[in-house]
């Protein structure tokens, strides 16, 4: 008989997307095969997205079914990777964390090359989107300072600064650091204007120095 792989453990699914891909199984040609004749050849797995590769005992034909679609960032929603790499950020955790958890609820997890590429990507969104923010806050306050006459003698606005932050900890006894952190500007020259903006969880070896803000 045909050579037939059934994965093990749990896997993530775009319910939707997999449905579609049933529905439209139903039946193939040239004998009107239905999805009760078809079975799994093999999964090929891209971190946590998986395709299972499908073929028809009847025809020999050979189907695709993916976990999540192709197209799925292009839709607005962010692609499993991304996503899972993502939440572990926010929450202050890291890949070997994760493992742990994906070792509980029995799913493979992904490579750590492929996690430490997503995480980059979302590193570099968390600090495009600081820069940017603290450029606009920056330009903001430099109007009203030059309409309250804070200014030097070169006209370069002064700006008063109030900024806090912290580092959580796990522990005291022994060095373990959490991965997260904050950083908060609660206020500049006007009160009314509040300028938090918080920074959660960005690992500490990718924290990057915006002393060279320019005047404005």
């Amino acid at each position: 008989g045909p050579e037939e792989h059934l994965p093990t453990g749990k896997r993530i699914f775009d319910v939707a997307h997999l449905f579609r891909q049933l529905f439209s199984s139903v039946k193939h040609e040239p004998f009107d095969c239905d999805l009760s004749y078809m079975y799994v050849v093999k999964e090929v797995r891209k971190g946590l997205r998986s395709s299972f590769e499908l073929k028809c005992k009847m025809c020999g034909i050979q189907k695709t079914i993916f976990s999540e679609s192709d197209t799925s960032e292009e839709l607005g929603s962010v692609n499993i990777n991304s996503g899972i790499t993502s939440a572990c950020v926010f929450t202050g955790i890291g890949y070997n964390e994760f493992e742990e958890i994906a070792a509980s609820i029995n799913m493979p997890m992904m490579a750590y090359e492929t996690y430490n590429r997503h995480q980059q990507c979302v590193i570099d969104v968390i600090h495009e989107t600081a820069w940017q923010t603290m450029e606009d806050a920056g330009k903001e306050e430099a109007a009203l300072a030059r309409q309250l006459g804070e200014v030097d003698k070169n006209q370069i606005p002064c700006v008063t600064v109030i900024a806090d932050g912290a580092w959580s900890k796990r522990s005291y006894n022994v060095k373990y650091g959490a991965l997260s952190g904050v950083c908060l500007l609660p206020e500049l020259i006007d009160p009314r204007k509040k300028r938090g903006l918080t920074i959660r969880n960005a690992p500490r070896d990718t924290i990057r120095d915006y002393s060279e803000l320019k005047s404005y």
